[in-house]
């Protein structure tokens, strides 16, 4: 994939900030130890506003299993329990979680995803939640050619980056970008929401409501 930018994370962040508007949203793609949340950090200092951390593997905001809302300085402000640390199995509720924390954000928001980009459910989830998100700017992260279709199958704006410096994690990295990882907290009863079954129903619908490809929809099962 062609990259526009490589740099250190505050050379990227600073190249990434002159494309987000003062009231603006940036979604952050890209596998497992791709550097998205290296990014998000510098991305925050420069920007402010709130981060939605939508890593419920490797939650640094909040907890994991939770989609949470707040600043890396002063924490968690808002969240949405998903109660497993992947999306996988749970793409409602990952979806639900994460549109609901973006709509109470304060601007600019900077959006910091897990790595499950693997395969057509990965792919779909992820165009499903930009779609629904409908952010000023998507930022992908390669480390090779895995985004390639998805650049392709998105229509928002997208610039294809690279952070100098990240830390590789072979043991596992695979195994999470598929969710594949076991859960270490056990789900809620049901595979509910925060809020009970009928404000993730509404939540589901909200998210239909966003997104106008009902065949992404299909695809992550809404």
């Amino acid at each position: 994939m062609r990259i526009d930018r490589q740099g250190t994370a505050e050379e990227v962040a600073a190249f990434v900030a002159e494309r987000v508007p003062p009231d603006g949203c940036v979604v952050l793609i890209g596998g497992v130890d791709a550097g998205k949340t290296t990014l998000a950090r510098a991305l925050h200092r420069l920007l402010g506003g709130e981060v939605v951390d939508a890593d419920l593997g490797q939650s640094t905001i909040g907890s994991p299993t939770a989609i949470t809302l707040g600043t890396y300085d002063g924490g968690m402000r808002d969240g949405y329990f998903v109660g497993d640390t992947t999306p996988r199995g749970h793409l409602v509720l990952a979806l639900c979680g994460a549109l609901r924390m973006a709509r109470r954000a304060r601007r600019p928001l900077v959006v910091d995803t897990d790595g499950y980009i693997a395969g057509n459910a990965g792919r779909s989830y992820k165009l499903a939640l930009i779609e629904a998100l409908d952010p000023d700017l998507v930022v992908l992260l390669p480390k090779g050619m895995e985004l390639e279709l998805l650049r392709l199958s998105c229509e928002a704006e997208t610039v294809c980056v690279r952070v100098s410096g990240v830390r590789q994690d072979p043991g596992g990295a695979d195994q999470r970008s598929r969710g594949q990882l076991p859960c270490r907290v056990r789900p809620l009863p049901g595979g509910r929401g925060p809020l009970g079954g009928d404000k993730v129903a509404g939540d589901a619908a909200r998210v239909r409501g966003a997104c106008g490809s009902q065949h992404l929809l299909q695809d992550v099962g809404l």
